[in-house]
């Protein structure tokens, strides 16, 4: 098993929650808020590092090269090749992030990229009153969109829902959304930075300028009729695994645990990732034992079939499994 460095981003929402819910200090250049953490990625020239153990040092590209399908899974190499084909992340919204789209996998391949984006995200921590825009709440004619955007009436037409902690949602390629200022996420996603901004706040970027719309690229994209952007639910459980989403692109489950937990992948033909968003837990697989704190990821091999969880003393322990399925 491997636990990695987080690659930190600083954009112009950035919040302060990121360093306190993983339990900081971070360390960071002239203390600049931090808007994302990387926790796993293969995303070109932000490849995750592992953060210890024998194989401290090495990116997940070369862990892949090293170790393959005993990695991945015969399964999940067999589709996505030798890249990993997740990037997990905990994205802080000091300030509303822009209106946006993604493009699907045909899209993304037509622009020389291998996936495209489809993402779930998982509320955190939320201010009152906090809400995020998820799809329209009417169906739109194409031919609207410009008078939209430049009139600021796209705000008007997406569908905003209310969030608090435990909340979910899946945002396939196509819908346009936007993550509310106040709300801390987890979020799992295809390995792609592919993002079209439609909407801006007229706001400036760390330049100065006002940062580019991606109009063009964002009316290919666009998911017209989307209406259906509501909340996932799901069970929710003091101790067992309920399902959140399973997806073509990935299966993202909540495991809760206040005593020893044991969980059998010897079903499954793919790695996992386990992130701890409550509490610790002591983790022990084939492949290693760890301790593994609330806001850190770790991820375990195709090979390992099994892990036990054991919740640190009185502490409850929360955490998303992914994997594919």
């Amino acid at each position: 098993m491997w636990t990695f460095l987080p690659i930190y981003k600083h954009p112009v929402w950035s919040g302060n929650r990121i360093p306190s819910f993983k339990n900081g200090p971070i360390e960071i250049p002239d203390n600049a808020p931090i808007g994302e953490s990387w926790e796993v990625s293969d995303v070109p020239d932000n490849v995750s590092v592992v953060a210890d153990g024998p194989d401290k040092g090495i990116s997940l590209d070369m862990l892949i090269a090293r170790y393959g399908e005993k990695l991945l899974g015969k399964g999940v190499m067999r589709r996505y090749g030798s890249r990993f084909p997740l990037l997990i992340k905990i994205i802080d919204a000091g300030r509303d992030l822009s209106i946006q789209v993604h493009p699907d996998d045909a899209m993304a391949q037509t622009m020389g990229h291998p996936f495209g984006k489809n993402e779930m995200w998982m509320v955190l921590e939320a201010n009152q009153g906090a809400r995020l825009a998820s799809g329209f709440n009417r169906e739109i004619d194409p031919a609207e969109l410009n008078g939209l955007v430049e009139s600021g009436k796209i705000l008007d037409v997406l569908r905003y829902i209310p969030v608090e902690p435990g909340s979910a949602f899946h945002i396939p390629s196509g819908r346009v959304h936007a993550i509310g200022a106040g709300i801390l996420i987890a979020e799992i996603q295809q390995t792609s930075d592919d993002t079209f901004r439609l909407y801006d706040y007229n706001r400036p970027g760390s330049d100065g300028k006002p940062r580019p719309l991606h109009l063009p690229q964002a009316r290919k994209a666009i998911n017209y009729g989307d209406v259906s952007g509501f909340a996932l639910e799901y069970e929710k459980v003091s101790q067992g695994v309920s399902e959140i989403i399973d997806s073509d692109c990935f299966t993202v489950n909540m495991i809760a645990a206040s005593e020893l937990l044991t969980r059998d992948y010897s079903a499954l033909d793919s790695f996992v990732a386990v992130m701890a968003i409550e509490g610790c837990a002591e983790l022990e697989a084939p492949s290693g034992t760890l301790r593994l704190e609330q806001g850190n990821t770790v991820l375990l091999p195709a090979t390992d079939h099994s892990l036990q969880i054991t919740p640190c003393e009185k502490s409850s322990f929360r955490a998303l499994e992914v994997y594919i399925r």
